[in-house]
């Protein structure tokens, strides 16, 4: 089964970080390793025209036959890279079978959203709300993403189905509640 893993950095952000990171001291030429790293991520950095059809194109080479993908951000709070990412998922979902989503969060929360993805049994307000890293994840984004899985499921037979878990313990408390 491929796997959609959401919290650890892709490429094109981490060259995109760490581009600004080094912007500064690459110009002393006494850091040239600096100067060496940047070049590196300028040359394997792509730029996704997300909102053409060509920019779906790019995005499926850079995949390729992958069975692990993993997205992220330079920050979890930034709109578009969010709208981005969902772009990402979106696709690798439709046109390249994955059906695997793991986000930064905590695991046994996570399997209420696996739940109501399943079914559509409960609030997607008050989940998403009530998720250990709310502040980060509480958003019209992952609203909508989410959303989109659900309507996803919905239509699609029970093995074809997107399934979502954490990768996280920030919330132990609700690790204890269901064990017990």
């Amino acid at each position: 089964m491929k796997l959609l893993i959401h919290y650890l950095q892709s490429l094109f952000y981490v060259a995109l970080s760490s581009a600004f990171i080094f912007a500064n001291s690459c110009a002393q030429p006494e850091h040239r390793f600096n100067n060496r790293l940047l070049q590196s991520l300028s040359n394997h950095s792509q730029v996704l025209d997300t909102k053409q059809a060509r920019g779906l194109e790019q995005f499926h080479q850079i995949i390729g036959d992958a069975t692990l993908v993993c997205l992220g951000e330079s920050r979890h709070d930034i709109r578009e890279q969010f709208q981005t990412k969902s772009w990402m998922v979106r696709h690798l979902v439709e046109a390249q079978g994955f059906r695997v989503f793991v986000l930064e969060e905590s695991l046994p929360y996570a399997k209420r959203i696996d739940h109501w993805l399943a079914s559509g049994e409960g609030n997607l307000d008050e989940l998403v709300s009530g998720m250990s890293n709310w502040f980060i994840w509480d958003t019209e984004e992952m609203r909508e993403l989410l959303a989109w899985m659900r309507e996803y499921n919905r239509t699609v037979p029970e093995g074809e189905r997107i399934r979502f878990f954490g990768s996280d313990m920030t919330d132990p408390a609700t690790g204890i509640e269901l064990v017990h």
